[in-house]
């Protein structure tokens, strides 16, 4: 009130005075503001802002006065704290899911009234209007000038401010921009992936602890992310892929690898998720047509299409014998095609047996399709066994043949003359029978002496073929014509006839004496077609005679047309043929010796027709006999002065036999004995022929010796012969022999120096002739190398070389082909170890032998030849 009164203060002023330090002077006069009271009532609540110092304390006291002015007494003494400087450019620097962080430009340390105590950072999500949680972080650090509130929620707005502290810790706010923290991490659904099929997967997860309404990027790749196949944005906890969903329909059994992350209210993406991968399923396979290739006896190989399952995809086939109420075998595989029985899956499947085949995809999860009928084949029969021709004709061939082995549902036998190149007719016939074992070719007939090739079909159940190729024959020619008995003789009879049609490869004439010609049978024959007569020699005089003319095919068989009969006429031959005077036998192998002789004459038959008889004996005492011959050789044909020879085997070794020879005629009239020659048999081969030694111009032999008896089993000596040459008629052959057929080695002198020799033994009969067997060759050394004056070039204390005079590249005999340097401590005496050095170089003149011991003596030899050498 005024003066005591109650009422209005009219005229009047509040007078403040205010300090920062409460011992000041407190007096009106000392008041720095004055405030008019006109029209204030008491009670009335009064304010007035001052302009003080920043992060200031400040003491306050009052007066009123009047307009007289009576002052008041003076007020109580109140004191406050002004705020601080607000902080300036406040900014967000880092966000998180849970936390935000912000920083500012500081305040000065210094002074009080510009600096602050610290800063406290404030975050709502309400926009600080008194509801919900406020987040806070506070520094008492006036220098630091970021802080971070934690504990946020995620994808969440919040709203911020940064206060400056006085010094009563007193902030004095600053408004921030506000943002969203990030989202959570999203987590793993309990399955992760549902329907897949073989173009989508639907894909899930949890919100991991987001708010309702987040978005999510969910991401799809089949190469784990090194590039993207698709992605979507949804605020939905699964999404669908491929066909019916988002992107392209999906590469069927293709593993997709699948991650998402939030997007938060400011679109920023947070912390993503690995959800797995899997795969689409395949697509079930389909039938290829055909479905089944290369089927054979005991195998059968199935295939199918991918229907665009890709490359890898796994697909299990199976094969059934019973249309699958059981399982014969199961083969995975990655190709599109399985090979059943030999040569693939499983054990070789039966013959001629029908097999059902399925087939399904697996995925890459090993989750597979239904299966896939492929249908079903049977495999081949087996060949049918030991086929043969039984019988020949003109115009067909039969064929005979065993049942094969698991049975077969029928036969067609093929005949074809271009041996089924695809020229030509194939002549055929066939049965569905499986139990026949003969067929006949008939339709179309066949020609004539024509070569067919034949192969032989077994039927399975589907009536597929199983060839077996077994041979060619040809029909049979057709018989000679017009048969005419021409000339008859005592001893011969000729008949002739004309070609028949379509020809023959020769013919061949029989005579017997029996009608069915079941007797001996004589004959003559040709290989030319054009040829039409022929003679049958050695007939019996007085004698009927039945004829036939054969014709031969390609195979020489005959079909044969009878030509009548006559009798030979009556035999008046008295003379035996001439005697053989020229027998000569001659030298062969130890149990053989070869006879020759001129054919005598005979002059009642022209050319010979009878025998000759030969007999031998180690003994020429013995009784000379045609009875007692061993050996009986026919003359047909045989002319006057044509060369004969005999080879007699089965003699003994080292043996001398004799021999006589007899001629007769068909009555027989026999000549008088040959000539007696006599010829000795070789004696058996020496054996086990063995080197023993060689040096440059001998070579020593050794064998197994003969035994001294009995003769058949001994020899006289023994002859070693040598030659450069080989024993080919050049060249000069050394030899050495002995009389003595104990004697085992024999040595072989002036042979040339460095040069392969051919080295023979022959063990000599009775007659000194020799026989040889096996044949070695070896090399001779070469000469003696030729010392220096001074043998040796350098000593060291683990080596030394050794020279000599060089041989020179030609003549061979008197060149080498190089040198071979030896050194032995105990003089090449057959202990110690031998150190060497060798070259091919025959110009060398000087190796070092390494490796030897020190302060020890040792002997050197160069090439193995020269007399040692001392050092």
């Amino acid at each position: 009130g005024d003066n005591g009164s109650s009422g209005e203060l009219n005229n009047s002023t509040f007078t403040i005075q205010y300090s920062t330090w409460a011992g000041v002077v407190w007096s009106t006069n000392n008041a720095q503001v004055e405030i008019s009271t006109s029209g204030v009532n008491p009670t009335d609540s009064q304010s007035t802002s001052l302009s003080l110092d920043s992060n200031t304390t400040y003491y306050i006291r009052l007066w009123t006065n009047d307009e007289v002015p009576n002052y008041s007494s003076q007020s109580n003494l109140t004191s406050t704290v002004t705020l601080a400087n607000s902080v300036s450019s406040p900014k967000i620097a880092q966000v998180f899911v849970t936390s935000v962080t912000l920083n500012w430009v500081d305040l000065p340390a210094s002074p009080q009234s510009s600096s602050a105590e610290g800063y406290r950072l404030e975050a709502s999500s309400t926009n600080f209007n008194g509801t919900g949680d406020i987040y806070s972080s506070v520094t008492t650090h006036v220098s630091l000038s970021t802080l971070t509130v934690s504990g946020l929620n995620g994808n969440t707005t919040y709203y911020f401010r940064v206060g400056s502290l006085n010094l009563i810790n007193v902030p004095n706010y600053i408004s921030a921009n506000s943002t969203a923290t990030l989202t959570y991490a999203p987590g793993l659904a309990a399955t992760n992936f549902t329907s897949v099929q073989s173009s989508s997967i639907n894909v899930q997860w949890t919100n991991g602890g987001n708010p309702a309404g987040t978005s999510y990027v969910i991401e799809i790749s089949t190469d784990n992310f090194l590039t993207l196949l698709s992605s979507s944005t949804t605020t939905s906890l699964s999404t669908l892929f491929g066909t019916g969903g988002i992107g392209s329909p999906l590469d069927s059994n293709t593993t997709h690898h699948f991650r998402v992350k939030g997007l938060n209210h400011n679109n920023v993406e947070g912390e993503t998720t690995v959800i797995g991968s899997t795969s689409t399923l395949a697509k079930t396979p389909t039938v290829e047509t055909p479905s089944f290739t290369n089927v054979a006896l005991s195998s059968i190989t199935v295939q199918w299409r991918d229907d665009n399952n890709p490359s890898g995809t796994q697909y299990v086939v199976e094969i059934s014998s019973d249309n699958f109420s059981t399982v014969l075998f199961s083969s995975s595989t990655q190709m599109l095609s399985t090979l059943f029985g030999t040569g693939g899956a499983g054990s070789p499947l039966d013959p001629n047996t029908t097999h059902y085949f399925r087939v399904k995809a697996v995925n890459h999860n090993n989750l597979s399709t239904s299966f896939t009928t492929l249908g079903s084949t049977s495999t081949w029969a087996n060949v049918a066994s030991s086929p043969d021709f039984s019988n020949i004709y003109l115009s067909s061939i039969t064929v005979e043949w065993n049942i094969p082995t698991g049975g077969t549902e029928g036969y067609i036998l093929e005949a074809s003359s271009t041996n089924f190149n695809g020229s030509g007719t194939v002549h055929s016939s066939q049965t569905l029978n499986g139990q026949i074992t003969q067929l006949t070719v008939l339709s179309p007939i066949l020609d004539p002496n024509t070569t067919y090739y034949f192969r032989l079909g077994s039927f399975n159940w589907n009536q597929v073929n199983n060839f077996t190729n077994f041979g060619a024959t040809s029909t049979l020619a057709n018989v000679p014509v017009s048969t005419n008995i021409v000339t008859v003789y005592v001893s011969s009879v000729t008949v002739n006839w004309s070609e028949p049609t379509g020809s023959a490869e020769g013919y061949r004439l029989d005579a017997s004496t029996a009608s069915d010609f079941s007797g001996t049978i004589l004959s003559s024959e040709t290989n030319s077609n054009v040829v039409t007569t022929l003679t049958v020699e050695g007939l019996t005089s007085e004698t009927t005679y039945y004829f036939r003319v054969g014709s031969f095919n390609w195979n020489t068989t005959l079909n044969f047309v009878n030509a009548g009969s006559t009798e030979t006429l009556t035999l008046e031959d008295e003379l035996a043929p001439d005697v053989v005077g020229d027998l000569v036998a001659s030298t062969r192998t130890a149990t053989s010796l070869l006879l020759t002789w001129l054919a005598p004459d005979d002059a009642n038959t022209r050319p010979l027709n009878g025998n000759y008889a030969i007999q031998y004996s180690t003994w020429d005492g013995v009784t000379w006999s045609t009875n007692n011959a061993q050996i009986l050789i026919s003359t047909s044909g045989v002319n006057a002065d044509n060369a004969q020879f005999r080879i007699v085997e089965s003699l003994d070794p080292n043996t001398s036999y004799y021999f006589k020879l007899w001629t007769s005629d068909l009555r027989p009239n026999w000549s008088v004995p040959s000539n007696m020659p006599v010829e000795m048999t070789l004696s058996n081969e020496p054996s086990n022929l063995s080197l023993v030694t060689v040096s440059s111009d001998t070579m020593i032999l050794t064998w197994d010796a003969l035994p001294v008896s009995p003769s058949s089993e001994t020899a006289t000596g023994y002859q070693l012969e040598a030659s450069s040459t080989n024993f080919d008629g050049s060249g000069v052959i050394r030899s050495s022999v002995t009389n003595s057929v104990s004697l085992n080695t024999l040595t072989v002198f002036n042979l040339d120096p460095n040069t392969t020799h051919y080295l023979r033994v022959g063990s000599l009969n009775e007659k000194g002739s020799p026989i040889f067997g096996t044949i070695l060759s070896t090399a001779s050394l070469a000469k003696l190398i030729n010392p220096l004056a001074s043998d040796f070039l350098t000593v060291y204390v683990g080596s030394v070389t050794t020279q000599w005079a060089a041989f020179p590249p030609t003549p061979i005999l008197d060149s080498s082909e190089g040198y071979l340097l030896e050194a032995s401590s105990t003089n090449f005496d057959g202990s110690g170890i031998i150190r060497s050095s060798k070259t091919t170089n025959v110009l060398v003149s000087t190796l070092t032998v390494p490796n030897l011991l020190p302060n020890t003596t040792y002997f050197f030899r160069p090439s193995g030849r020269a007399a040692p050498l001392k050092c």
